[in-house]
């Protein structure tokens, strides 16, 4: 075989190699091109004809409260930290026997801190000793408000002096009723909202996609307990309380 025609079949076998390689890779890359252009041409079908209309509303149901929360606390100024412990404690004991005799369940006594420390005075900026100061804090729950304000003048009288009242804060026991309320509240404003705008735009209202919903609030509001005169018995005013749902909805429209 001669030089020249050795060169042309090497050439002819290096055109057919390269011929089939492409058509190789056509038939390879063709199917995922028409893939890749279907997906392409459905996932934009679906973003052009879905439409919805987002909205954003709130309900609220007021509610009275049906309960008292009370911080009591009980401190005794003594010579010794000893002394004022044991002061501190035997009015507190008296003040528990007072809330006992006004029905309240030792689940609703609970002591959140006691504590004990020194005291001093300033004279000319010399600090001195003068004594030890021993504080037991309780939080109680009155659920029976209507004796809220005799239980409080009790409390003060076991206790004397060693006591003081931190404030009263009314709220609600179980606000699940309440909450249903303002819920379906929320969604009937929503849905409202909804329709409005729908009924704007010219387009009619479908189906509800998703709602989720912020967390309730409720309003409870801390109130003190006043006397008008040492022979008036304290009075407590509940008042009401707002609970407030939000919602985050979505609704189709209809095409």
């Amino acid at each position: 075989m001669s030089r020249i025609e050795s060169k042309a079949i090497y050439v002819a076998s290096f055109t057919a190699i390269a011929l089939i390689g492409f058509f190789a890779t056509a038939l390879v890359l063709r199917p995922n091109d028409k893939v890749q252009q279907a997906v392409t041409t459905t996932a934009s079908s679906v973003f052009s004809t879905d439409r919805y209309v987002d909205v954003q509303a709130s309900g609220t149901e007021k509610v009275s409260p049906d309960a008292l929360d009370l911080p009591i606390s009980i401190s005794a100024t003594a010579a010794s930290n000893e002394q004022a412990t044991s002061q501190a404690a035997n009015a507190a004991s008296k003040v528990r026997s007072a809330l006992t005799k006004y029905s309240i369940a030792a689940s609703d006594i609970t002591t959140t801190s006691i504590v004990t420390n020194a005291v001093y005075s300033y004279d000319n900026n010399i600090q001195k000793l003068t004594g030890y100061q021993a504080t037991q804090s309780l939080d109680v729950t009155v659920r029976n408000t209507k004796s809220a304000g005799a239980l409080i003048d009790a409390v003060t009288k076991a206790g004397g002096n060693h006591v003081a009242i931190n404030g009263a804060t009314p709220f609600i026991v179980d606000p699940t009723h309440a909450d249903s309320l303002a819920e379906a509240a929320a969604i009937a404003a929503a849905k409202s909202k909804a329709l409005t705008y729908a009924s704007s735009l010219g387009v009619k209202l479908g189906s509800i996609i998703f709602v989720t919903e912020q967390p309730s609030s409720i309003s409870p509001f801390p109130l003190m307990a006043m006397k008008a005169s040492a022979n008036t018995e304290t009075q407590i005013n509940l008042g009401t309380q707002s609970v407030t749902v939000s919602v985050d909805a979505r609704w189709s429209i209809q095409q």
